[in-house]
């Protein structure tokens, strides 16, 4: 594997507040690769089971249409009660995510509180959820807070925002403009000048007044918004209203992206050798795992066509892959969930202007797998990596081994250890759940971090830490 270089600095802010056990709000600063770390109950899978709930409303025609819906298909016996922290839910849930326009950051925010509206079909008592607010701001200067009790554009922090990101990246040609946010003929007029000259003679905020005419649909207060933010209203400054509507509309959908898209990855998807993507299937299984897959057809005793099967290949014999080992299923498991993941990311256009970061979230790859497996399965991980550069790929572990494993790719220069983080999770007396970024030097559960990492040291800690286990319960 090659070093790991980027261009930018790409890292991922990331803050939770009020999301079930967090009391406190998680402020994580995420890399490419990071590693959510601690104990059974700790709250390291909260993130993921909030999103997989984003995920769940995501079939609604609303989300289709990059609005924002109630949030009421809970599991059984849960309502919103369930994910607000200590079941107040005079509370909002806060998520903060950072994004950027030619390199300028932003900081995005939904906020979501209990709804009356939400209707359940099992059970009538049950409460959801909607957006309260969506607020965009560059660190602390608003550029648009769109609630219950305010909607406004900050127009003239917007253009200081704009005329700014343009300066330092340069301004962009009349075809970079006509492919991603314009047509032509604003493209070909819009200058640098316009913008400095809106911030000059230009209003210093558009505000909603009449409910009605609204690029983002919030179901806030019995209030219905339906139609799109219109903040053009001057002949002479048309291109630059138009430029701020645009790049408003990408912040908030790179929100409503990362809240009703983000994988969550489990290894629990069986292996299909399709047409499509049979080949990088097969690939990845023989370059990282060395193991040879084989797509059969199967035919009854009649000699008719019943169907295909994956067939690993040992020693010239074709085995059924569900007859296979415990961990050779798991493994190509894996392989199935990532390659789906990379497919999707081949298929999405990157944007010239903006930064939207992708998120994986890998839950605890380590069960049923060898150190050795483990260790072929990071390769695999941290090779994708070093080819998307936009993606942020969570691991949720138990496994001191991964962990060690990443620190021996740093100390050998295949990985930066800027673009690795880890966080521990822990609760308190209380039930509380704080999240605590970790130095690089240190390790979970006393695990002795070891750069020069080999499996011989793996394995006998390991068989102390089994040892240990059978003492306790004995």
């Amino acid at each position: 594997m090659g070093k790991f270089l980027f261009e930018q600095n790409r890292n991922m802010h990331l803050k939770i507040n009020n999301l079930k056990s967090m009391a406190s709000t998680a402020d994580m600063k995420l890399r490419p690769l990071n590693f959510f770390l601690g104990d059974n109950g700790s709250g390291k899978s909260i993130l993921a089971d909030y999103l997989n709930l984003m995920k769940r409303n995501a079939s609604s025609a609303e989300w289709r249409n990059r609005h924002f819906p109630l949030v009421d298909q809970f599991k059984e016996h849960q309502d919103w009660r369930n994910w607000v922290g200590k079941g107040d839910t005079s509370k909002e849930i806060t998520l903060v995510k950072n994004d950027s326009f030619l390199g300028r950051r932003v900081i995005v925010k939904v906020k979501y509180k209990q709804s009356s509206m939400a209707n359940n079909r099992v059970d009538a008592s049950i409460k959801g959820a909607q957006v309260s607010s969506l607020i965009i701001q560059q660190g602390q200067i608003p550029l648009l807070v769109w609630g219950a009790d305010e909607r406004r554009v900050y127009t003239k922090n917007l253009a200081n925002y704009l005329y700014k990101a343009i300066k330092n990246h340069g301004m962009p040609s009349e075809e970079e403009w006509c492919e991603e946010l314009f047509p032509s003929t604003i493209a070909k007029e819009l200058r640098l000048d316009d913008i400095a000259n809106f911030i000059d003679e230009g209003p210093e905020y558009y505000e909603e007044e009449t409910s009605m005419d609204h690029l983002f649909y919030l179901d806030l207060g019995h209030l219905f918004f339906r139609k799109r933010l219109s903040i053009a209203n001057s002949p002479k400054f048309h291109g630059v209203q138009l430029l701020m509507e645009r790049v408003l509309g990408q912040f908030k959908n790179g929100m409503i992206d990362w809240m009703t898209e983000t994988p969550v990855l489990r290894g629990e998807r069986k292996l299909v050798l399709d047409e499509f993507d049979a080949d990088r299937k097969i690939y990845t299984a023989a370059y990282f795992f060395e193991l040879e897959l084989e797509n059969r057809v199967i035919q009854i005793e009649s000699g008719q066509y019943w169907g295909k099967e994956v067939f690993l290949v040992q020693e010239s014999k074709f085995s059924p892959l569900q007859f296979c080992g415990l961990g050779q299923q798991k493994i190509c498991s894996w392989i199935q969930e990532w390659t789906s993941v990379l497919k999707q990311l081949d298929r999405e256009m990157q944007s010239e202007f903006f930064e939207t970061n992708r998120m994986v979230i890998i839950q605890h790859p380590e069960i049923n797998l060898s150190i050795e497996s483990q260790r072929k399965l990071m390769d695999m991980i941290v090779h994708d990596i070093l080819q998307y550069p936009y993606l942020h790929v969570v691991i949720e572990t138990h496994s001191p081994f991964l962990v060690d494993y990443v620190s021996s790719l740093i100390a050998k220069g295949t990985l930066s250890g800027k673009h690795v983080a880890k966080f521990q999770f822990s609760q308190n007396r209380k039930g509380e759940t704080s999240v605590q970024s970790i130095p690089q030097d240190k390790y979970i559960q006393g695990c002795h971090g070891n750069a020069q990492f080999s499996e011989e040291n793996a394995n006998q800690q390991y068989k102390r830490i089994i040892v240990k286990r059978e003492e306790h319960w004995n």
